[in-house]
Parts: structure tokens; sequence; C-alpha cells
């Protein structure tokens, strides 16, 4: 489909005056097209009726009401208007049942700030599966004798970002929605190996991954502000630790040690369960033949990510990326990481001209995208699938709790969210007036005014929502399909679940292809119980003829 023409954007700054227009002229496009659109102030109130599940994988069937029809205007002179208030430097897609309805600018090349998470987490399912659990460790110098080590004992990292500690999880409130693997029970389960001492010490080991504890290049800030904790193959807590003043609120600090932290914290943990231990803590690579005592795994790959995006955890981000250049490229770094994301985008088909991986998170301001591949990778998923699962929901959950809150948008939207300075985005699903999942991703740089930015896209989810695909009611001709396609046995049959047995030279029913007509026909074809498809056994095999 031929890009969208649009008016001219305004600069990438904006004064305090121009602002004002700039919202002015959102809120007159939004106008026009639906009496019902409701005013900026009321697209920002919390609705403090609705029930607020704290679940990061929400149900996925869309509420059966059906907004209001707006009035008559067509949904890409409506978007036209909302693009026209934003900077140049912004894009739009939107797709239904897998054609694309709205492009503007949708191959520009673009920071994606934090929707850079659904490309990570896309390829992340390709290289480990869905299933995929993170292991930790705990290996011995020598093997026990009489529930002694002689020697040390080695918490060793597996990459597992969301091991915590129970102190930790009563702090930030982590709820059981929630998926932390417990140091409490590692602790427990070296216990019930019947280990009573160690002789030597308690020694972190992260060799997994590298020891670079940022992405090189992320300003200072972004430590001190907590974007990230200290990158590691063994972090509990996120590599942070809490002073408990009697008194006080908890204190929470960094370590740029995590591996020796961790350490200290298991020994503390193994001390507690009565077992002895000779030495402080260290961190060191255990032996490779050190045998192991007991282990923990993490919650499966697909729970891991539903956090990550419905929250839009940095941290875990940059360690997946970590595991995938491992699992790639043979080295557990952001470098090995990012080419291998990458390489893989390109061989998915999610990834376009332009496009840069620098990160796992997109916090790096180095990162580029483009509406199209959102677009790409959430179609790969759809909306039921891990990614589509594992979003956000408008006015529930996560990034989106307080947020969208628009009865059209509330509870059906999902999304991920993306906010750097000057960089917001949102890519994810909404149902349309007419029970379509629509796929859309907008992303826009270089305007400094969040509130604009997030205005607009009420605006965009608003106008998708409130969308009626009108099929065409012309006569329609019958869809020949070659029979040799169906030659072979039943097997071959399987694929597809007809009510009735397929014989060459007949004619069904679109109807009874059931969930695969949509592969062969559009929607709108598949509604119609007069249309046909004619199974011819005399054509040749090599296309499809209409």
């Amino acid at each position: 489909m031929a890009y969208r023409t649009r008016a001219a954007g305004r600069g990438l700054m904006v004064g305090r005056s121009q602002r004002r227009l700039l919202v002015a002229a959102l809120a007159l496009a939004v106008a026009s097209a639906s009496a019902s659109f409701p005013s900026r102030a009321q697209a920002q109130t919390p609705t403090s009726a609705t029930p607020t599940p704290t679940s990061p994988t929400p149900a996925t069937s869309p509420p059966s009401a059906v907004p209001a029809a707006p009035a008559p205007q067509t949904l890409s002179s409506t978007l036209d208007g909302v693009m026209a208030g934003l900077p140049e430097t912004s894009c739009l897609t939107v797709r239904i049942d897998g054609r694309a309805v709205y492009r503007n600018r949708a191959d520009l090349p673009l920071l994606p700030a934090s929707t850079q998470k659904l490309i990570t987490s896309a390829v992340s399912l390709d290289v480990l599966g869905a299933d995929h659990r993170f292991t930790t460790r705990v290996r011995a110098s020598f093997a026990p004798v009489d529930g002694v080590v002689v020697g040390d004992l080695f918490l060793v990292g597996g990459g597992d970002p969301l091991l915590a500690t129970n102190t930790s999880r009563f702090i930030r409130r982590i709820g059981d929605d929630q998926h932390p693997t417990s140091l409490e029970t590692l602790a427990d389960r070296v216990a019930a190996a019947g280990i009573r001492r160690v002789t030597g010490r308690v020694v972190g080991d992260e060799s997994r991954y590298d020891q670079e504890r940022t992405v090189r290049t992320w300003p200072a800030r972004y430590a001190a502000q907590g974007q990230s904790g200290p990158l590691s193959a063994l972090t509990v807590d996120d590599g942070y630790h809490y002073d408990l003043p009697p008194d006080a609120d908890p204190i929470r600090r960094r370590d740029d040690r995590p591996a020796l932290s961790a350490a200290a914290t298991f020994t503390t943990l193994l001390q507690e369960r009565g077992i002895e231990i000779g030495a402080f803590p260290g961190e060191g690579k255990a032996p490779p033949t050190a045998p192991e005592i007991t282990h923990i795994r993490s919650a499966p790959l697909k729970s891991i990510l539903a956090e990550l995006l419905t929250f839009s955890d940095n941290q875990t981000a940059e360690l997946l990326l970590k595991e995938i250049g491992l699992r790639v490229g043979g080295a557990g770094t952001t470098a090995a990481g990012a080419a291998a994301v990458a390489a893989r985008s390109n061989s998915l088909g999610i990834s376009t001209p332009g496009s840069v991986v620098v990160d796992g998170s997109g916090l790096d301001r180095g990162n580029r995208t483009t509406c199209d591949q959102l677009v790409a990778v959430l179609e790969g998923s759809g909306p039921d699938g891990t990614i589509g699962r594992g979003l956000a929901v408008a006015g529930r959950t996560g990034t989106l709790r307080h947020r969208l809150e628009v009865p059209e948008l509330a509870g059906r939207l999902r999304a991920k969210t993306g906010n750097l300075p000057d960089v917001t985005a949102l890519a994810g699903f909404v149902p349309t007036a007419t029970g379509e999942i629509a796929t859309f991703a907008m992303i826009t740089n270089g305007q400094p005014d969040t509130n604009v930015t997030w205005f607009a896209q009420t605006a965009v989810g608003e106008a998708i929502a409130h969308h009626r695909v009108v099929c065409d009611s012309s006569p329609k001709v019958p869809l020949v399909l070659p029979g040799a396609i169906y030659a072979g046995s039943m097997g071959t049959l399987a694929a597809f679940p007809l009510e009735t047995v397929v014989i060459a030279g007949t004619s069904v029913p679109v109807s009874l292809l059931a969930t695969e007509r949509a592969a062969i026909v559009d929607r709108c074809l598949a509604a119609d119980d007069d249309f046909e498809i004619l199974l011819g056994s005399h054509l040749a095999p090599s296309g499809i003829d209409g």
C-alpha cells in the first residue's frame, strides 16, 4: 500500500505556545472523527471504579461490547489528522487481517525506546524456546563425605534474571502472580542434600557471561537512576542489597560485584539453616570437575517474557541479550547478543532496512527500528501468542495501568510502551468495532512533551477501535484450486478441518475450511455464504486460478 501523505510536521523542539497549538491540532483532528472521543483531561483521569488485576498474562478475549459508530470519516483521514500534529520524525503502521490499512513513514528508522524489547523477545523465543528455563547450580570442590564439603561451595550463575530473596520480594511487593526464583529454596535444597559443614567458603561464579556491568554506550546516569542493575550471569535481587535500619525505610544499594554479593547472601541463608561455613565468601570460577550438589530452575521463558513486556524490565532484557549472544555467537556479551539479534531478525523476516540493534532493552539511543518492523514482530506472535499475551493492558496492568483508560481502550488495547527523553512509542493490538484485531505501531521522536504524544496515542487507539471493516457486496467469482494440491493420503487433508470429505472436481462453501480459510481468502470472502472454492482436478498444480 502506498504511503499516506501528511501535512508538514513540526520542528524537533517546540516552545510552550507551540505545544498548545499541537494539542489543539490533535484535538480538532480527533473531534472531527467522533463526538464520543474524550477530552484530554478525561483521557488522563484514572478510573477507580474499574478493578485492577496484577497478572502480567491477561485474558485475550476482547469484551463483547462494541464502541459506538463514529461520524462518517475514514480511518485514514482521521489518522492523517493525528499524525499532522506530530514531528516529521514519527511513524505509524496499522494492519488488519494481515493487510496494511494505514502507513505513514512506516519504514523510517527511529529510536524505538522500550519497544526494542519486542524484538529481543521474539529472537529469544526463536533461539531459546518458550519453555527454556535458566538453571542456578550449587557445586562443591569435592563430593561431600558424611555431610562435610572439604573445600569451597560454588554458587554458579546460569543467567537467571529473576533470582531473588524473600526480603526483596517483601520490600518490592512481588506477588505470586510474578515468577521470582527463590534463593531460600535453593538453600533449603543444600540442607536437604545433607550438607552440614563447608570447610572453605561460598564462591560466586558468574563466568557464563562477561563482567561488563552496563552497556558501554549508556550514559552514567542510568546506573544512578536504577534503570538497570549490574549485568551478570549471577545476580540476586537484581544486583542490589538492602540495608534495613530499625526506624526507617529500607535503603537499596547497587553492588557492582554482584557475584560476590550473591555469595555473601547465600552464605547467610546457609548459616540460618545450620550449615557451618569455614571462610568469608568470595568470587571465582568452579572447576569443571566440581560435582553438583543441587540446583534450581527459573520459570519458563514465556513467563519471564510476560513480566519483561508488562513491566518493561530493562535488566531482564539485557541478560536475555547476553544469553542470545552465548547461544548464537559463543560469547555472553552485549555485542555478541546484538549481532545475533540483528542476524536472526533478518532471517525471521522481522527486520527492515535501517534497523540497528545496540542493546536489548531500548535504553541506548543508537537503536533504530521502524513501525513496520514492530508490526511484523507482533504479527509473528499474534494476540494470543507468547508476546501478545505478555503485553500490558490499557488501564489495567504494568506500564499501561494508568494510561489509555478511555472506555474504547481500557481492558481492550494491549501494547508495549516506550519512553526516553523526546521519544515515545506504543505497539500492540486493539479490537475494532467489527471484531477484527488490529496490529499497530506508533513511534514519535523529537517531541519533548510526553503529554502530546500520549494524547496522540489515545486518539490513534480510539480511531482504530471505532473502525468498521466494510465488505464489498458485489457478486463473487468462485476461487478454483488445483486438485493436485490435495492429492495424497488423508494426512495431507489433516491440515484442513473440513466438515465433509473434499473430493477433487467438487465445490465446497469456504466456511468449511474453518480457521484455515483466512490463509486462502480474506475475511470478507470467508464470511460470504455464497462464495465457494472449486477443487479442480484437471488443473495444473502450479498455482491458483480465479
